[in-house]
């Protein structure tokens, strides 16, 4: 009896090594039985979410040879070809999912994203839009088409969907200051304002974030308090001509025209051939010799 159990215990043992964790046990199931897509597939999932594109396209392959009609798997291939940079592949994927499924709002995303990067952005934006009539409430697509409109200086109609992504996800520092950005560029300055102090919240130190959030107080008339951010824009990134620019532009507002002058001429050291801080040190020289 107890050398029965001694073997078995060596058994149970020797087994137990087979399924020590999830990629063991997918392995050893696809090597005794190589038609298990199932198995195949989330050995691709394990692969592709370590970083492993090329080794999880085999895996989805696998899956597909087994199963043919799975959307998923030729949705997930399309997503390790792209990490490959292999988009034409990843396009004939994603295009492949939606034949055998077009309601899956997730390929429609990945369809639009492989389609943005490969410059077919009329393309991009059908994909987003058919992604939303499927999902409205999918955060991806809102965010992409969002971005997509945005960089196309189709504003107005970007905001709505960089504000439903921030609805579903308002810890986003770059949606947050994307959305700032687009309000302070169509006159809403307060509201940007609210994002933008938001972003830099989540994400301290972003020099761009602090001038960009005093450009918006300038605006807003809060004069001092644009003044402090473009300051503290500069002590983040010395070499920042811009913000040297915005800094004088509200120290002249403010009457400082000595003090708008250096940084007008700090601007121009950092980056001679600026017009608007050439003109710009004209008025403040011409302002501060007029109360001399």
């Amino acid at each position: 009896a107890a050398g029965l159990i001694a073997t078995l215990g060596v058994l149970t043992w020797r087994q137990s090594r087979i399924y020590r964790d999830l990629p063991t046990l997918y392995r050893a199931t696809v090597e005794r039985n190589p038609d298990c897509w199932m198995a195949a597939f989330n050995l691709g999932n394990l692969c592709l979410a370590g970083h492993h594109p090329d080794e999880a396209a085999t895996w989805f392959e696998q899956a597909l040879r087994a199963r043919p009609d799975y959307p998923e798997a030729y949705n997930n291939l399309g997503d390790a070809q792209r990490a490959q940079g292999r988009r034409d592949l990843a396009r004939a994927d994603y295009e492949s999912a939606l034949r055998l499924d077009p309601a899956n709002a997730g390929a429609w995303v990945n369809l639009g994203i492989v389609s943005y990067e490969t410059g077919r952005l009329a393309e991009a934006e059908q994909s987003y839009e058919a992604a939303l009539r499927l999902q409205p409430d999918l955060r991806a697509a809102h965010l992409y088409l969002g971005n997509l409109l945005r960089e196309q200086g189709r504003l107005t109609a970007a905001i709505p969907h960089l504000e439903h992504a921030l609805r579903l996800q308002a810890d986003d520092a770059v949606t947050q200051t994307n959305l700032a950005d687009a309000l302070e560029a169509t006159g809403h300055p307060a509201a940007a304002v609210a994002h933008y102090e938001v972003a830099l919240r989540l994400q301290p130190g972003q020099a761009d974030a602090e001038d960009s959030l005093g450009i918006a107080l300038a605006e807003s008339g809060r004069m001092d308090d644009a003044v402090a951010h473009f300051e503290h824009a500069l002590q983040l990134r010395p070499a920042f001509p811009e913000a040297q620019n915005n800094l004088g532009s509200a120290l002249m507002q403010a009457g400082r025209f000595g003090d708008a002058v250096r940084h007008f001429e700090a601007a121009l050291q950092l980056k001679p051939d600026y017009p608007e801080a050439r003109e710009n040190l004209r008025l403040a020289r011409q302002r501060a010799a007029g109360l001399r």
